[in-house]
């Protein structure tokens, strides 16, 4: 089975999304609709950016498809406390609130170079709709400090 999956990174706004979503026809694409530039493609994997009113730094948005069941993918991407396993530069993630749909993640973040470590929490929201068609979302938000 193949899968969109979209990961946005909303830099101004502290908002990220990740979802699966059908595919969809050029004129349809909820991306391109959405007012998101088309940056580059390589791999499979296409960039896209767009202004963020009062941001120096545009939004960034990674689409790529995957072959993977759809629920599969949700859950590896909701797996919080494994992050550091397999996702880049993460040194710790861990799930520090629970309730209903609603996590809050402390995460810790280590770069190379001159780039400083990163530690922020996150609130990650998710759902799943069966009708009318099976559908999961993933929303990420920066919490203030």
């Amino acid at each position: 089975m193949q899968v969109v999956f979209l990961f946005l990174a909303l830099i101004g706004t502290g908002l990220a999304t990740a979802e699966s979503a059908g595919p969809a026809a050029p004129d349809e694409d909820p991306v391109l609709k959405a007012g998101w530039q088309p940056v580059s493609e390589r791999g499979g994997l296409r960039l896209y950016n767009r202004a963020v009113p009062g941001a120096a730094i545009p939004a960034a948005l990674a689409r790529v498809r995957i072959e993977v069941p759809p629920a599969r993918l949700f859950s590896v991407i909701t797996d919080y406390d494994r992050f550091a396993e397999f996702v880049p530069y993460v040194v710790r993630s861990r799930v520090v609130h629970r309730e209903d749909g609603l996590r809050r993640v402390s995460q810790h973040l280590r770069f190379p170079g001159p780039v400083a470590d990163r530690h922020y929490v996150i609130e990650s929201r998710d759902s799943y709709t069966s009708f009318p068609q099976e559908h999961w979302r993933v929303e990420w938000r920066l919490v203030p400090r």
